[in-house]
């Protein structure tokens, strides 16, 4: 284990040494997470991930069903607005027993 040391300024911030940037691959403009264990009083610090990060992680967890979906959906739905796959919903067969099953509505 390495240590580092860094002093807190007037203004409460600290320096993060050159090392631990590179050992956690951040930069200018980077966001860091910072977590503080109370039974071992122990401060943990590591990058967070961007959002491309944890999408592509998000994706990366479907299952090859769900992957296949999503394609089918987006073509199905490319061009379309907000409103108009709203409208397709409620009007599909998936919508209207939702509908029945969660709100007790009928089809009208």
């Amino acid at each position: 284990m390495t240590t580092y040391t860094t002093t807190l300024t007037r203004a409460s911030q600290i320096t993060l040494p050159k090392a631990l940037q590179q050992l956690l691959e951040v930069g200018s403009g980077d966001r860091l997470v910072y977590t503080y264990d109370e039974k071992t009083k122990a401060l943990t610090l590591k990058r967070q991930a961007t959002l491309s990060e944890r999408l592509e992680a998000l994706h990366n967890s479907y299952s090859k069903t769900t992957k296949n979906n999503l394609k089918k959906f987006s073509k199905k739905y490319s061009g379309m607005s907000v409103s108009e796959i709203r409208a397709d919903w409620d009007n599909s067969k998936e919508g209207k027993r939702y509908y029945a099953e969660k709100y007790g509505v009928k089809n009208a």
